[in-house]
């Protein structure tokens, strides 16, 4: 019983194919009028599309029931023994296109892919060759058209059917697939734009529009800022749509009103399938290349946040290993030289020359183990706040180094979290120690002031300026940069004049509200 469920489900969906096919393909013969050639054939691109996104394995059954659906429109259109002919060279040409592009692009098309568009383009030119020229010898020896111009009509037709509707399909599907994805802006927009291509294509083959070259000239040009807004602001599936609707446009407007006359039919109808052609390939490969641009964009920003979560990991892992270190030294290291101090103290009563020898060394000894450790991690910042650690350190760098520091903090930066004060103490830190390897400044000055919405902290000093120490693109201060950005806070660097170097950091804070 399931199996007669799925021969029956089967025979029902290839008649519905059939159907579908013959639908499409009796619309177009009906747009042939008297000269029995067509601006472009959509149904082999439309059918080329289904095969590429339905499963490997259907398509013998979805190609055989094209073919029937097809021939059945020759037939129904009175093409004779044509008909036959014309059916098989369309299923030949679907089947080219679709093994060439299997070939250069796999099982997927994506529009958003330079290299797929260009491989549907090549594949849809070569493609509709074989079938054409077989198609165009038959007429030619039945006596309806001429040999060149029915084929080249005939293959450009193909051609053009296959490089705009089948993208506008793979566009259709991929749409529908992301509907949910989309914000209702954008789906606004993208009708938008559709309607306006499909008018714009209206007005530029209109009746006044073939006839005089001079409106010619400006009404075809309506087309493009539509499509270049829809290359550039949209997608490549809602530009192949445009793209498509376009050409559907087009081409209904334009066929009524080509001269029934043969080669003055063939000759403006040369003309629309090159305008066609170059308008809808510039604006698929300007699609796909935008495309292509904002999906490089997006993976430099993914990179980019990547790597700044990864910094931000590794400076608080940093700053950890730090906090560790700085324990242990002082704790342990500062215990046993303060044991050993009074153990050497004890044993050499009896020579007080070498007793004051050993003992100042110790101490200094003591005293380098506690400044380390008070730079790996100040205990003044964990226990007193920002403005504490920011005094002992500039106290600590004037012994070090002799340059004069100032110091003017009040009471700014008491309420400062933990993460932004360490950012700000070790921009302090960085500094001041480039002023004293690089600016040979005699004095330096650090200034903190707080109102309700931010907390500014600059160090100035005098020294050689800010051009001399590097343009700011040394590894402290980018350090200094990322670590504010990190915690929200703007950083600027800056030349003094007459001399010295300005640095400036910004860190707002919640706007306090009145009791």
């Amino acid at each position: 019983m399931s199996n007669t469920l799925r021969s029956l489900a089967l025979l029902a969906r290839g008649i519905g194919i059939a159907a579908g096919a013959f639908a499409i393909a009796h619309i177009g013969n009906l747009s042939l009028g008297e000269h029995g050639l067509a601006v472009w054939w959509p149904l082999n691109g439309i059918i080329v599309a289904t095969l590429m996104i339905a499963p490997r394995e259907r398509t013998a059954r979805i190609l055989t029931a094209v073919t029937a659906g097809n021939l059945a429109a020759y037939i129904y259109s009175d093409f004779g023994i044509l008909s036959g002919w014309y059916a098989l060279g369309d299923a030949a040409e679907i089947s080219i296109a679709t093994w060439g592009l299997r070939r250069f692009v796999g099982d997927r098309v994506a529009l958003s892919d330079t290299r797929h568009v260009l491989a549907i383009v090549v594949t849809a030119v070569f493609a509709a060759i074989p079938p054409g020229l077989v198609c165009a010898v038959l007429a030619a020896r039945v006596g309806h058209h001429g040999f060149l111009s029915f084929f080249r009509t005939w293959w450009l037709a193909d051609a053009l059917g296959m490089i705009l509707a089948a993208p506008a399909v793979v566009g259709l599907v991929d749409l529908f697939r992301r509907r949910r994805s989309f914000a209702t802006r954008v789906w606004i927009e993208s009708g938008l734009m559709t309607v306006l291509t499909f008018a714009a294509a209206a007005a530029a083959m209109s009746q006044s529009s073939i006839g005089t070259m001079d409106l010619a000239a400006d009404a075809r040009y309506l087309v493009f800022p539509f499509l270049i807004w829809s290359a550039l602001r949209l997608s490549p599936q809602v530009t192949a749509v445009a793209v498509m609707t376009g050409a559907l446009s087009a081409a209904c407007i334009a066929t009524p009103f080509v001269h029934p006359v043969m080669a003055s039919a063939v000759a403006h109808m040369f003309a629309i399938q090159l305008f066609l052609g170059i308008v809808g390939v510039t604006a698929l490969l300007l699609a796909a290349t935008a495309q292509g641009m904002r999906d490089a964009l997006t993976r430099v920003v993914d990179s980019e946040g990547a790597l700044r979560r990864l910094s931000v990991d590794l400076d608080r892992a940093r700053e950890d290993e730090r906090a560790r270190i700085s324990a242990e030294i002082h704790d342990e290291l500062g215990q046993e030289l303060t044991a050993l101090k009074m153990e050497v103290a004890r044993r050499t009563t009896d020579d007080p020359r070498w007793r004051l020898a050993v003992l100042p060394q110790i101490d200094r000894t003591i005293a380098s183990v506690r400044r380390l450790a008070t730079d790996l991690r100040p205990p003044s910042l964990d226990h007193l706040g920002l403005p504490a650690a920011i005094e002992s350190h500039t106290q600590q760098f004037t012994r070090r180094t002799g340059i004069r520091t100032r110091v003017s903090i009040g009471q700014a930066g008491h309420g400062v979290k933990e993460e932004p004060a360490l950012a700000l103490y070790r921009v302090v830190q960085e500094a001041l120690t480039n002023v004293a390897r690089h600016a040979r400044a005699r004095s330096v000055s650090v200034d903190m002031t707080e109102d309700e919405f931010a907390l500014v902290l600059e160090i100035a000093d005098d020294g050689a300026g800010f051009d001399e120490v590097g343009k700011g693109q040394g590894l402290g201060i980018l350090g200094m940069r990322e670590r504010l950005a990190r915690v929200g806070a703007s950083f600027a660097i800056e030349r003094r004049h007459p001399a010295g170097t300005l640095v400036r950091c910004r860190l707002p804070l919640a706007r306090k509200v009145a009791a």
